[in-house]
């Protein structure tokens, strides 16, 4: 059944109802689960129970090049596909905006890139395996198969709002636990800034012998200093036993100039003596 609407691809975005059956997939492959960690099948089962409404979720954002439909919410897309399968729901409003004419868009959004129909990747991991090896592969290969960020949030949030605790928030919260417990644990301060060598044999995983390795170091820097201070310590006295030498020369340098000086001051005097006898003056 055509929409509700002609649009074009000069069009400004609207409003129209669309049969979502005649909405492509931007992927043929696309992940069971969204990022909020709600799966598509307990979205499914709110639906059939009368729980979730398309009214309760942000309108799909969907492209046109003026004869197809491009959906940008891949998961979203695939629960109204198979509730239309089933009877549940006729037209679905969504939010239509011209393909911008560029040569990447148009090679990304076309009939033979995309496609009507899509299969879930099998994912092992909420069951407490490993995820299949090829829905990993094609995770790699359709990075941007993921909805926008805005629209996931937008769509898990208002999930978690109208479904019931039971259904909804336990999913949500263990949605965020599983987030919480794969993140790494930080590094502890000690190993973040310790040096280098000791960083190594800690990081290496030998932490037995790394207290004997530091004190092993330390010892060595200890009995290199007191080598050093030793070395100081006999140059020291070197010197030390060096200065009364040079005071003993200098004594013995100085010595026969005193005993000289003596002797000439005794020979003055007697000279002196020799004189007064010479003139009768001495007593």
């Amino acid at each position: 059944m055509p929409p509700s609407g002609k649009t074009g691809s000069s069009a400004a975005e609207q409003v129209i109802h669309i049969d979502p059956l005649l909405v492509y997939f931007t992927f043929s492959r696309i992940r069971p689960h969204f990022s909020c960690g709600r799966t598509i099948e307990s979205t499914l089962k709110q639906f059939r129970d009368g729980e979730l409404h398309p009214r309760d979720l942000p309108l799909l954002s969907v492209l046109t090049d003026g004869a197809h439909y491009y959906s940008q919410n891949n998961r979203r897309l695939y629960v109204y596909k198979q509730l239309k399968r089933e009877g549940l729901l006729d037209m679905l409003p969504v939010r239509l905006r011209p393909l911008p004419q560029t040569k990447r868009m148009r090679s990304k959004y076309s009939p033979q890139t995309c496609a009507l129909n899509a299969t879930l990747m099998r994912d092992t991991a909420n069951r407490g395996g490993l995820r299949d090896a090829s829905a990993a592969a094609a995770d790699s290969n359709d990075a941007s198969d993921t909805e926008g960020s805005h629209d996931n949030h937008n769509a898990c949030t208002s999930l978690a709002a109208v479904g019931e605790p039971g259904v909804g928030g336990d999913e949500l919260r263990s949605g965020n636990r599983s987030a919480s417990s794969s993140s790494s644990p930080s590094r502890p301060a000690n190993c973040a800034t310790g040096s280098g060598p000791e960083r190594e044999v800690v990081e290496g995983g030998d932490l037995r012998n790394a207290p004997t390795r530091m004190n092993q170091k330390q010892q060595q820097q200890q009995h290199g200093f007191t080598l050093s201070q030793q070395s100081s310590n006999a140059k020291c006295r070197e010197k030390a036993s060096q200065r009364p030498g040079k005071h003993k020369g200098a004594a013995a340098a100085r010595s026969p100039s005193s005993s000289s000086s003596d002797g000439g001051g005794n020979g003055g005097t007697s000279a002196l003596k020799a004189e007064l006898c010479k003139l009768g003056l001495h007593t």
